[in-house]
């Protein structure tokens, strides 16, 4: 899900190019902010979402994620992520507006709950602009999982 339809057309051109059609997974590809996730997923389906947050480098640099609109998209996210799923962001910490973006993601993870969540951090320490990866899983036990708890 982007909300630039280059970056949605890119990315299933290059997953066809890249996977024989046996191997394909059953994708959908959204065009919209990622903030709508739930209203475009079933809840606890998921098993693998990716964020890649910042810009669309052949894109319009002016339309970045934003802080606000990544914690709502997370929200969404832990909802539809399946038991055991995972979701892994990749933050650009280098341009305008991306450490405000990831100061309010690593906010976001050290506020989840222990008992339904594991979030993990990392970074290349020689490198203090290059893109931080954080990675959420949901535990197994479905009952303590709920990313309002």
């Amino acid at each position: 899900m982007d909300i630039q339809e280059p970056a949605v057309a890119g990315t299933k051109a290059r997953l066809e190019e890249a996977l024989p059609g046996h191997l394909r997974p059953q994708l959908t590809a959204l065009q919209g902010c990622h903030a709508a996730l739930l209203e475009a997923m079933d809840p606890n389906v998921a098993k693998l979402i990716c964020f890649n947050l910042g810009y669309l480098p052949s894109g319009d640099k002016s339309i970045i994620t934003t802080g606000a609109t990544t914690t709502a998209a997370l929200t969404a996210a832990m909802r539809v992520l399946a038991p055991g799923g995972l979701i892994s962001i990749l933050a650009y910490i280098g341009h305008p507006g991306g450490l405000e973006e990831y100061e309010a993601v690593q906010q976001f993870l050290t506020g989840l709950p222990a008992a339904g969540w594991t979030a993990s951090e990392h970074r290349i320490r020689n490198r203090p602009t290059a893109p931080v990866l954080l990675l959420i899983q949901k535990h197994l036990d479905k009952r303590r999982s709920n990313p309002s708890s």
